[in-house]
């Protein structure tokens, strides 16, 4: 037993069971396990499916292919591409199958195995009970199961947080050098993951100088591991700096105004598993009142925020440096740094922001569930039933809701399209990625006829063509995107003048200067189209929609030009 172990420890919320679990403890775990990944992949093909799972996908089979090496990954909401580190793990998965559902389940499986990575971590520092219950209750939230299931950075989150959290207490308790190293590369793994992550850094640099332990040889190593990870997104910011700051500024005035301080309002609500209208959008009104799952999940919020209450209570009265009560209060403080961090700088409280505060509403909720069993004789077994039934009534919420996503249409809504529900226009841009352009060009020709105003699938279905070489039926598509409609045949040179102005007249238009690309192709000039393409990939942020049509044409047009004739 180490010597930190050896210690003699208080009673009450703080008292730490360091005693070997019973096969009725590991049994609960099995079966924690076993739901969080049922519901994780429970109709998995129902998994949000939009451009940016696409555009994901497609730079993973890049990689895998050995076809790119990514120094960034997608753009993320705050307008700034995110570092590649998933684009990278899924070209792993892609090597076994480039499946998007294979990518999702693999995912999925992930998440579902960091909840069991929970319970092993954290089973020696807290009372049994309260790492059951906070797990019961984290696998089963229906926020924390939405997003772990699909294609998506910040669903691999809790993969790096959960053993980042564990080594950042246990440093702080016994400053073992190892997990003061560790605490630090995964932090660093995790902002390259999504950037929301890095917003804990401040708090945690600011806990460690208090405890005098931010110059330590530990944290030194540690930082100079998470730095070397960090040098391919390092090299694209280098080269990309202005173009990064204008991205994030440009997001910032397009946000709404005074979103910025619904943050804590957010936090909770999202943590409680409520505001699943954001989700939802105008088919919201008609899921609220498909039957109880609405009530029964408000209940069980209620349930969840007196317990977390409760905790909150039991930790606030402790004045002995416990270990329960000071891991909740270090990990409170980081995400509130966090949260003070992103009111500061005016972000709009996107829900997928708080996956990096998710667990701690819980682990609230079981040590207050804790401290209930231990000053109220007799309340054991009501606790555990009251546990089990906010479990199943949030599992019952989130297959209620994937049932009513299956029948429902979420056109317009923030969930968006379905993997099962793929309109024809992501169908025709798969096959397009794929290297299939002909089979594209019949996908994106039915997909107008259903919708024959949208540019969008104009544009790609003329790139389709474009790859073709069929310049006829290019200039046929592009000409409605290009000049005004009066029924006259138009030519590729009338074509190619009219795009060249419209990209002289707007020089920082990405989509003018994609449009002259591909009227430059539709006028036989691959040469001036390839150097138009090159321009746009090195302008454009990664993961950007028109960047990946630019990549994806010019790595043809190198293509055949090395092949020659």
């Amino acid at each position: 037993m180490s010597g930190e172990d050896a210690r003699p420890t208080p009673v009450g919320l703080h008292r730490t069971t360091l005693d070997e679990w019973r096969a009725a403890q590991w049994l609960a775990v099995a079966l924690i396990v076993a739901a969080a990944l049922f519901l994780r992949l429970y109709r998995l093909d129902l998994m949000e499916y939009k451009y940016d799972q696409i555009v994901a996908a497609a730079m993973a089979r890049d990689v895998a292919d050995g076809r790119a090496m990514p120094l960034c990954g997608l753009t993320s909401s705050m307008g700034v591409p995110t570092p590649p580190l998933f684009i990278w793990i899924l070209a792993g998965f892609t090597l076994v199958s480039p499946s998007p559902l294979f990518l999702a389940g693999g995912v999925a499986v992930l998440n579902a195995g960091a909840i069991g990575l929970f319970c092993m971590l954290f089973r020696r520092r807290w009372p049994a009970s309260v790492v059951l219950t906070a797990a019961a209750l984290f696998a089963t939230a229906p926020w924390a199961v939405i997003y772990s299931r699909c294609i998506w950075a910040q669903d691999l989150l809790p993969v790096l947080l959960i053993p980042f959290w564990h080594c950042l207490l246990t440093f702080l308790d016994t400053r073992r050098r190892a997990h003061g190293a560790a605490c630090i590369v995964l932090l660093a793994l995790a902002a390259q993951i999504h950037l929301s992550a890095a917003f804990l850094a401040p708090a945690v640099l600011i806990i460690l100088a208090i405890r005098r332990l931010l110059f330590t040889r530990a944290k030194l190593l540690g930082a100079a591991v998470g730095l070397l990870t960090c040098i391919p997104y390092l090299i694209w910011i280098g080269g990309h700096w202005s173009e990064a700051v204008a991205l994030l500024q440009q997001a910032r005035r397009a946000a709404p105004a005074g979103q910025s301080s619904h943050w804590p309002v957010y936090g909770g609500a999202i943590s409680l598993g409520l505001r699943l209208d954001y989700l939802l959008g105008p088919a919201w009104s008609a899921f609220a009142q498909s039957g109880w799952t609405i009530w029964g999940q408000r209940v069980a919020a209620i349930i969840v925020a007196a317990l977390a209450c409760a905790g909150l209570a039991a930790v606030a009265r402790i004045r002995a440096k416990a270990r329960l009560s000071s891991d909740i209060t270090v990990a409170l403080a980081i995400c509130a740094g966090a949260m003070l961090l992103y009111l500061v700088l005016s972000i709009p409280p996107y829900p997928h922001y708080f996956i990096v505060m998710l667990p701690w509403a819980f682990v609230l909720a079981g040590a207050g569930a804790w401290t209930i069993t231990q000053r109220i004789r007799r309340s054991r077994h009501v606790v555990r039933v009251l546990t089990v039934a906010v479990a199943g009534i949030q599992s019952a919420t989130v297959i209620g809701l994937l049932n009513y996503i299956g029948v429902a249409s979420m056109a317009g809504t923030e969930y968006g399209a379905a993997y099962r529900d793929v309109p024809a226009a992501m169908v025709a841009w798969t096959l397009l990625l794929d290297g299939r352009p002909h089979r594209a060009s019949v996908k994106f020709q039915r997909a107008l006829l259903d919708a024959p105003a949208d540019r969008a699938l104009r544009a790609d279905l003329a790139l389709a063509f474009a790859m073709l070489e069929d310049s006829a039926r290019a200039c046929e598509a592009l000409a409605p995107l290009v000049l005004p409609a009066n029924g006259d045949t138009v030519g590729p040179d009338r074509l190619l003048d009219a795009a060249s102005r419209s990209a002289r007249d707007r020089p920082a238009d990405a989509n003018a200067q994609y449009l002259l690309a591909l009227s430059q192709a539709a006028a036989g000039r691959r040469d001036d189209a390839r150097r138009t393409l090159g321009t746009l990939v090195r302008r454009l942020p990664g993961g950007h929609a028109i960047r990946a049509r630019a990549e994806l044409w010019l790595r043809q047009l190198e293509g055949r030009r090395e092949a020659g004739p």
